[in-house]
């Protein structure tokens, strides 16, 4: 074979050589750069509460998708009395009543937004002994709620607040004590004091007895002497007010034709003396 014929082969092989080299060099760079590709193309899922609001019974909550990939999130919703405490998706009742809405799922494409309506009126009427309500909004990437992307809350008035009933007014407790007792003379003085917790009008009775007394308090009596009734005194005290009455026995005595006398003091719930309520005596000498 001549040189020229060797020579125009080996011209032939070096510029395959060529071409191969080149065809393979940028079949690399391709690969290279579809793998960066594939690479900045990576799913993001995110969602973004744009706002939550309360009107006639219903809490709206405006979402968007932030991500790059369509996705279906689940929008989860607490109404939550007295505080909460968190931020986020850390957001909880901090152990104060709650009542969980039904969550919602809503499909989103990148970039969509959209507003997903609770209907809060009954849980409301639940919540209906506390004034300020909560309620915690929380998106989820997921049915199960155990993924969470997001969470935000708002305060709200309860419009079926109902103040708790004021307690009941303590029964009326009708009681007296007899403080103090004694004479001057044919005056004979008594100080009684309203110790129970309502006003009330007491009637003060006074017997003047020739002789002795038999028994004590409301239970005194004349032991079968002679004795005269003195008119009685009404009396109307507030609680804890005291007053003091005086009675005359100098009639009574002088028509029993005594000097000395015992004299019952007795101070009755009601005017017709049927409920004594405290008793006690005082000696007159009027010698």
């Amino acid at each position: 074979m001549d040189k020229k014929k060797i020579g125009l082969i080996a011209g032939v092989f070096g510029a395959l050589g060529l071409g191969l080299y080149l065809y393979n060099k940028e079949q690399s760079r391709v690969s290279t750069t579809s793998s960066s590709t594939t690479t900045q193309t990576q799913q993001t899922i995110s969602l973004e509460i744009n706002n939550i609001s309360y009107s006639d019974g219903e809490v709206t909550v405006g979402v968007t998708n932030t991500g790059n990939v369509e996705w279906t999130f689940t929008i989860g919703l607490t109404l939550v009395a007295n505080g909460i405490s968190g931020s986020g998706c850390s957001l909880n009742a901090s152990g104060n009543p709650y009542v969980n809405i039904s969550p919602q799922s809503v499909t989103l494409s990148p970039g969509q937004q959209t507003q997903v309506i609770f209907n809060v009126s009954s849980a409301l009427q639940q919540l209906s002994q506390y004034q300020t309500v909560y309620a915690i909004v929380k998106g989820y990437s997921d049915s199960g709620l155990q993924n969470c992307l997001t969470g935000s809350s708002i305060e709200i008035s309860n419009p079926y607040y109902q103040p708790p009933s004021p307690p009941p007014s303590p029964s009326p407790i009708v009681s007296v004590t007899i403080d103090n007792a004694y004479s001057v003379f044919y005056a004979v003085n008594v100080t009684i004091t309203n110790t129970g917790n309502t006003t009330w009008t007491f009637t003060v009775g006074a017997t003047v007895v020739e002789g002795s007394v038999c028994d004590g308090g409301c239970t005194l009596n004349a032991c079968g002497n002679p004795y005269v009734d003195l008119p009685a005194q009404s009396v109307t005290l507030a609680p804890g007010q005291s007053i003091t009455l005086t009675f005359n026995t100098q009639s009574a005595m002088q028509s029993l034709g005594i000097s000395v006398a015992w004299v019952i003091i007795k101070v009755w719930q009601d005017s017709s003396f049927t409920n004594c309520l405290a008793g006690t005596s005082v000696f007159v000498n009027t010698y």
